[in-house]
């Protein structure tokens, strides 16, 4: 873990840089946040983590005075510096936004204006704030890019936002949010689906730029792996309060929140040989009237008093607190699960169910793929590794019939198959099925959600509607989402529940080849304790062949058990999980190894 580079003896004496205090948020007559408190120091990075729903993006929009649709402040105050940011005229709002404090979102694509050059939106942002002539905003824009690690010159600047990959979009956005030196910065999981390399960069940049102005950080995550890298101090959140705060060491070796436990256990191993371990039931909803503690039905320490009274954050350790009423006996209770060791299925030659041969593939005049051939055998898990723009996306929409501009062979159950997947046969539409990174964009966002996972019951598997929508909310609970999913419409869905949305309706068709492109990048860590064992039990016992794309190499541990990994195109390594993670032999493969290891 890297030392934070902040003067820790400045922190007692300085005034906050932001500070909440007994913040509750409603919606209709149900409390979101319910009396939430926090200070953030100046330089300093305090890292939100929960589970999705559980408040940290609600929290980190507060802090710039903004509630989405349908909530409201009902009690408590926020300030940046001596600004109250909740009560204070729209044009003071605007005004502070981005100056005094600023924000990072998790999707940079969607913040930035695609039909707007990228020099003229970050001047644009400069002239709003009061930065000088043009000469002198054209200086502070070439600093700032400099910073993020991008380039200056006219050529970059002229491009638009879709020209940029996703790492660098994120930088641009670094650099947007950091272009008049706030005092604070609300970084939204400003690393989800980005890959190893890439994410280190970001990190990197983010832990420069901290250095350069002293800014405080406010970090949401559900990568708990991550806050305890890059993080002072974490808070974490359980149903709309803090359940657990302190230092990231306080955290790390001595957490006493049960659910601050579960989460540390649900962290992949580096070791790889164990399964997951989430933790079991499902968060609550919000809720108008609160009786004990929101976290007993799921505690493994829980007793009749727990479910009577709402407990206090209490002190455990100077600066350490903890929300539980049998506080020192969770300590003292506490032993690590026993490790569940992983049924690997003994290596067999067996006749593959799908193969995917390019020899060349293309996006109009741009060449992506060269010479690249994957091969899933059933039961086995093929897991495809590289940096963005290394051409796994488009390998799998290959597969998948997504993608037609290629030379080369799909074969399903040994047969040669259309490029197109319109032009396939039904029962191999429904035999590849493919969940992709962003949920959102694949969901109809006019269906509800009960409705979209259904569908495939009714397309392939021949069920009549009632029949379909039962087997919707079966799958939906596999997923640990409720019946009450069911009535939602997509909107309505954090990016994570989006997710478990989408790998529920790609489940119903009951597929044999299962791609799954970055499929866990936006679930905390429990839920996606659950769900990777569940597609490791699925591959194992229906005989599923998964194609699974991701950055997360300990993830790869727990499902693969073969690795190829792609770089600008090329396969420049593949053998077994243990050849390639044990004893990589590619440069590029031990650069991932190295940049993971942080």
């Amino acid at each position: 873990m890297s030392a934070p580079s902040v003067p820790r003896s400045s922190k007692a004496v300085e005034p906050a840089a932001a500070a909440v205090s007994d913040l509750t948020i409603d919606v209709g007559e149900s409390s979101v946040l319910s009396r939430v408190s926090l200070s953030l120091a100046r330089g300093e990075i305090l890292g939100l983590v929960g589970e999705t729903g559980s408040g940290k993006t609600t929290l980190g929009l507060a802090l710039l005075g903004h509630c989405r649709t349908g909530m409201r402040v009902t009690a408590g105050s926020v300030a940046v510096g001596e600004q109250d940011m909740l009560h204070c005229s729209e044009g003071d709002l605007r005004a502070r936004r981005g100056s005094l404090i600023s924000y990072v979102p998790q999707d940079p694509g969607a913040s930035l204006d695609p039909g707007y050059r990228l020099g003229p939106q970050l001047d644009e942002l400069l002239a709003v704030h009061g930065l000088g002539d043009r000469k002198a905003r054209r200086a502070r824009a070439a600093r700032l890019l400099g910073e993020v690690d991008l380039p200056s010159d006219v050529r970059f600047l002229r491009r638009y936002p879709h020209e940029l990959s996703g790492g660098q979009q994120q930088r641009f956005a670094l650099a947007m949010a950091f272009a008049n030196q706030p005092a604070v910065v609300v970084l939204d999981e400003p690393t989800t689906g980005l890959d190893v390399a890439t994410q280190a960069r970001i990190i990197e940049t983010i832990r420069t730029l901290r250095s350069e102005h002293g800014t405080a950080m406010v970090f949401v995550s559900h990568d708990l792996e991550l806050l305890l890298e890059v993080a002072d101090r974490l808070a974490v959140m359980y149903a709309g309060r803090i359940v657990e705060t302190g230092t990231v060491a306080d955290l790390a070796q001595s957490a006493r929140h049960p659910y601050a436990l579960g989460l540390l256990a649900a962290v992949p191993r580096a070791e790889g040989e164990h399964r997951l371990v989430g933790i079991p039931g499902q968060s609550p909803p919000p809720r108008a009237h609160r009786v004990g503690c929101d976290f007993a039905p799921r505690c493994p320490y829980v007793e009749d008093r727990c479910r009577a009274e709402i407990p206090d954050l209490r002190e455990v350790a100077p600066g350490h607190a903890a929300r539980c009423l049998r506080v020192e006996e969770v300590a003292r209770l506490h032993r690590a699960a026993p490790l569940v060791k992983l049924e690997r299925r003994a290596s067999a030659v067996v006749a593959p169910v799908a193969r995917v041969e390019v020899e060349r593939a293309a996006h109009g005049r741009v060449e992506v793929l060269d010479d690249v051939t994957v091969t899933l055998p059933p039961g086995t898990c093929v897991a495809l590794v590289g940096e963005s723009g290394s051409g796994k996306t488009t390998l799998a929409r290959c597969l998948a019939g997504l993608h037609t501009d290629y030379r080369g062979v799909v074969e399903y159950d040994g047969a040669p198959i259309a490029a197109a997947a319109g032009r396939r046969p039904v029962a191999v539409r429904q035999a590849i099925q493919y969940v992709f990174q962003n949920p959102y964009s694949s969901l109809n966002p006019r269906r509800r959600i009960g409705d979209i996972v259904a569908q495939p019951g009714r397309t392939f598997l021949g069920l009549d509607a009632r029949a379909a929508r039962g087997r919707a909310v079966e799958a939906l609970a596999r997923m640990e989402l409720g019946e009450q999913y069911a009535a939602r419409y997509p909107h309505e869905l954090s990016g994570g529940e989006r997710q478990r949305v989408a790998i529920a309706r790609a489940l119903m068709a009951e597929p044999r080849v299962l791609i799954c492109d970055e499929v866990t990048s936006a679930l905390d860590v429990s839920v996606q304790a659950s769900i990777v064992n569940l597609l490791a039990d699925l591959q194992r016992d229906s005989e599923m062949a998964m194609l699974f794309i991701t950055h997360d190499l300990q993830l790869v541990r727990m499902i693969a058990q073969s690795i190829v990994v792609l770089s600008a195109g090329r396969v420049v390594e593949e053998g077994t999980r243990e050849e390639v993670l044990h004893n990589p032999q590619d440069p590029y493969t031990k650069s991932l190894l190295a940049a993971k290891a942080g």
